[in-house]
């Protein structure tokens, strides 16, 4: 009998990077960015729409509706089906907590790509000791044979992993990350970013760069900032009126 295998990646985007690599198996694009907003407490139907809204908080936008139900499938399968439960991910908070996440869905189908175990990707950027997918291609993943670094996940692990997800789901930090150079996670104050934010806007003449010049100056740091976190605080800076509201033609969310 066929095995039968489904693949989890962070968004839409890195799906469309398996699919194009020819990963053969079930592909799912998980829809939260765990980096910010509200983590599920539990996995019933008012807490996954509460952790949609406060992903889509501020954003003209009718997709969390279409996410929500995304979600709340992903959280009510029963994983029993399938072979294996592969989940993708690097050292990022958003990947790591997706993972945490799926060891607390899953039993003992639960396995994992982790891109840090390929020497070829981290040799991409040697600065960066601890990448997360960022830097991820359809050409990486079959130059470098990644689906080769398949590991499953030992029952320890899983309880480890599932011990974390419960401690962070329990956290209401707004904003969690890892840095460049450790997938140690922790958690961040609403405007932590805020001064950043605001002195690249006021020295920035291409506003168009303004996300990119935000995560430039924090990965200096090594500070590993998505952009949808910064689109994230930008909105909430102008809904606030500490920004202009002009800002946003420059920040538009579908090019996250």
């Amino acid at each position: 009998m066929k095995e039968k295998v489904l693949h989890i990646a962070r968004g839409p985007f890195y799906r469309g990077i398996l699919l194009s690599a020819g990963i053969k198996g079930e592909k799912v694009a998980f829809p939260l960015c765990l980096s910010f907003g509200h983590i599920p407490r539990d996995f019933s139907d008012k807490e996954l729409c509460f952790s949609i809204m406060s992903y889509y908080h501020g954003w003209d936008s009718k997709r969390w509706k279409e996410e929500f139900s995304v979600l709340k499938r992903l959280v009510k399968q029963d994983y029993s089906a399938y072979d294996k439960v592969v989940v993708w991910h690097g050292g990022g908070a958003e990947e790591l907590l997706m993972f945490y996440m799926m060891a607390a869905l899953t039993d003992n189908n639960l396995y994992h790509v982790d891109v840090r175990d390929c020497p070829e990707y981290l040799a991409k950027d040697t600065t960066i000791t601890n990448p997360d997918m960022s830097y991820l291609s359809t050409a990486d993943i079959k130059d470098f044979n990644m689906f080769s670094y398949l590991k499953p996940v030992s029952l320890q692990e899983r309880e480890l992993y599932r011990d974390l997800w419960g401690k962070w789901s329990q956290n209401d930090a707004p904003y969690r990350f890892s840095t460049l150079d450790s997938d140690c996670i922790k958690e961040y104050s609403s405007d932590f970013m805020d001064e950043t934010i605001l002195e690249v806007i006021e020295g920035e003449t291409d506003q168009r760069r303004i996300i990119g010049s935000v995560m430039d100056r924090f990965m200096m740091k090594y500070k590993r900032i998505p952009a949808a976190v910064i689109h994230n605080r930008i909105m909430e800076l102008v809904q606030d009126g500490k920004l202009n509201r002009s800002v946003l033609l420059s920040v538009n969310r579908k090019e996250w």
